[in-house]
């Protein structure tokens, strides 16, 4: 859960940097072969509960007790960026970094899937605060290349 630590605890609406610790995780978890990620509280209260032993967290979706209103934190586009995109039936290709050969190292991180009509899906995620070009190549398709920046 994101914001378990007592001083980083409880809801901190709007927080980037929790979307990224939520996609990293996402990522990591998939470069080390798991199957699906799974989060433990998907909506929760300003206060980051309820919680029967006061361990208050952050949610990707934060609900008012008084109001009509909820807020998406940065976290729950970080899950339907890649819920949107690898949909059931995909599967994770190798992601190589082609200046070493092995995984891509931070501050650029992806993965890549291939889906049920042959696509491919490649999802990075920029860790630092610089912009990065990245250059994506299939290794099917020779030649054909995309360029893309990675913004802070």
């Amino acid at each position: 859960c994101t914001g378990y630590l007592p001083f980083l605890g409880g809801v901190r609406l709007g927080d980037w940097s929790r979307g990224d610790q939520y996609i990293h995780s996402i990522i990591e978890d998939i470069q080390n072969f798991g199957s699906g990620w799974v989060d433990w509280n998907l909506c929760l209260d300003l206060k980051g509960g309820p919680n029967w032993v006061g361990n208050f967290v952050d949610a990707p979706i934060i609900i008012s007790n008084t109001t009509d209103e909820y807020y998406k934190n940065p976290m729950f586009y970080a899950l339907s960026h890649i819920s949107t995109f690898v949909r059931p039936g995909s599967y994770r290709i190798q992601l190589t970094d082609s200046s070493s050969g092995e995984q891509p190292t931070t501050p650029i991180e992806g993965v890549a899937f291939t889906n049920s009509q042959s696509q491919r899906i490649v999802i990075l995620n920029n860790r630092d605060d610089s912009e990065h070009d990245v250059t994506i190549e299939d290794a099917q398709r020779p030649g054909q290349m995309l360029t893309i920046k990675m913004e802070e």
